[in-house]
């Protein structure tokens, strides 16, 4: 956490938020540290989505007396920015700039930018990849405040990806699943993309049935035109019904450097890899028996996002007409409404035995509908949250509350609602 001195005390600038995680990556910062050292020598830096400047500071540090820009949207991470500088007697050598990248202004005195920049650093990547609009904020710099030789860190982005099964989640068959990407912990589950198919796996939340293959790249100097997509032959390794897309994202750092969003773990502990910011992604697919030899598959992407489908015919559509074609902040709400989903989960309601602890997603869109089917549950749900749904009338009559730190009774059946709000989403439980 940042905190300054105010007239009335300490003001906390900027709190315990995924900036840690970000901050704390060991790979990530050694990769871009590396990288900066190993480029030529710039007139100006561009640091775009600066953060609490640290990419801008890397980039000084590396050249001795270099300067550079660091824009920054967010007005507390910002001021934060200019501590972190101050602090380490680069203030004179980085101006943060409080403004979104597309309001930046270059080539007169008094604006943001006092030349066009020859090196365009940045880090605008979420686990998907292109959530954080990367690509249109690149496009607006090379037109406006980049020089035509600027050379960017990273250099280009490529989509690795694996097919799966998935037989656990029976109920990832829905089209309001199919379209988005899934940010998941694979190998605290145990997956290993590059581990060979083993029958006796049968466990597993995800099975390999295919190699790993190279989706589709981007050359952040050379910005296609999206939507794009790239079809690939797939060599299938084991049969089977594949479900989903497994895959993440390797960075071209240039100089021969490497940094990818595939990782074991993510612990801090010293007996296993230090804390990673990014996780792979799941992106399920029709349901498909596989044999043979290879399949093929398209790997699409716009500004906004990744997404896969079977065949090659194009751009396939990301979202279902008339189905899921809204925006993918609706997807819980569509979720939620979704035949297919309320009866997977009424027929759970009505498997559980008497008193059965539920879990329900932290927006509890579906606890009316569930409450249809299972007439006594407890819920384990914090005092604040509980008053809210008893003031709006929807916490269910026969419902217990029950304190979320007691343990449930070994014989207690326990229905989770696979969707949970935030980075982890669905299954995290």
């Amino acid at each position: 956490m940042a905190w300054t001195q105010g007239l009335d005390g300490p003001v906390l600038l900027h709190g315990s938020t995924s900036y840690l995680s970000m901050l704390h990556d060991v790979g990530r910062n050694t990769a871009y540290a590396a990288a900066l050292k190993a480029s030529k020598k710039p007139e100006l830096v561009l640091d775009l989505g600066a953060g609490t400047g640290l990419l801008a500071a890397l980039a000084c540090k590396a050249h001795g007396d270099g300067k550079a820009v660091a824009c920054e949207v967010y007005d507390q991470c910002a001021r934060v920015a200019e501590l972190v500088l101050r602090e380490n007697k680069l203030a004179e050598q980085v101006q943060v700039v409080n403004k979104v990248a597309s309001e930046l202004e270059a080539g007169e005195v008094g604006v943001d930018l006092p030349q066009k920049a020859d090196l365009c650093v940045f880090e605008l990547f979420d686990s998907q990849l292109l959530g954080e609009s990367i690509i249109p904020i690149l496009r607006d710099a090379q037109a406006r405040l980049l020089r035509s030789d600027c050379v960017f860190i990273p250099r280009k982005a490529k989509v690795r990806a694996v097919l799966v099964s998935c037989p656990k989640l029976g109920s990832a068959n829905l089209p309001e699943l199919r379209g988005a990407a899934w940010p998941m912990m694979l190998g605290q589950m145990g997956f290993d993309p590059f581990k060979p198919f083993d029958p006796q796996s049968a466990e597993e939340v995800f099975m390999r049935h295919s190699e790993v293959w190279d989706a589709f790249a981007i050359d952040f100097a050379n910005l296609p035109s999206t939507p794009c997509a790239h079809a690939s032959h797939v060599k299938i390794e084991s049969p089977g019904v594949v479900e989903a897309v497994a895959w993440w994202w390797e960075l071209d750092m240039g100089a021969g450097g490497q940094h990818s969003s595939w990782t074991k773990a993510a612990s801090s502990e010293e007996s296993t890899p230090a804390r990673h910011h990014w996780r792979p992604c799941i992106s399920f697919l029709l349901p498909r028996p596989v044999e043979g030899d290879d399949a093929i598959i398209t790997a699409a992407f716009s500004d906004e996002g990744v997404w896969f489908a079977w065949g090659d015919s194009g751009v396939p559509p990301r979202w279902l007409e008339g189905v899921t074609a809204v925006p993918p902040e609706r997807e819980r709400l569509l979720m939620a409404s979704s035949s297919n989903f309320q009866g997977a989960m009424a027929q759970l309601g009505r498997e559980a035995g008497p008193n059965p602890l539920l879990l329900p997603a932290e927006d509890f869109l579906s606890l009316q509908n569930l409450a249809k089917v299972v007439k006594v549950a407890q819920v384990p749900l914090r005092p604040k949250a509980f008053a809210r749904l008893v003031e709006r009338g929807l916490w269910p009559e026969g419902f217990c509350r029950v304190d979320p730190e007691a343990t449930a009774s070994p014989e207690t059946t326990v229905i989770v609602e696979p969707f949970v709000l935030g980075e982890a989403r669905p299954w995290a439980l």
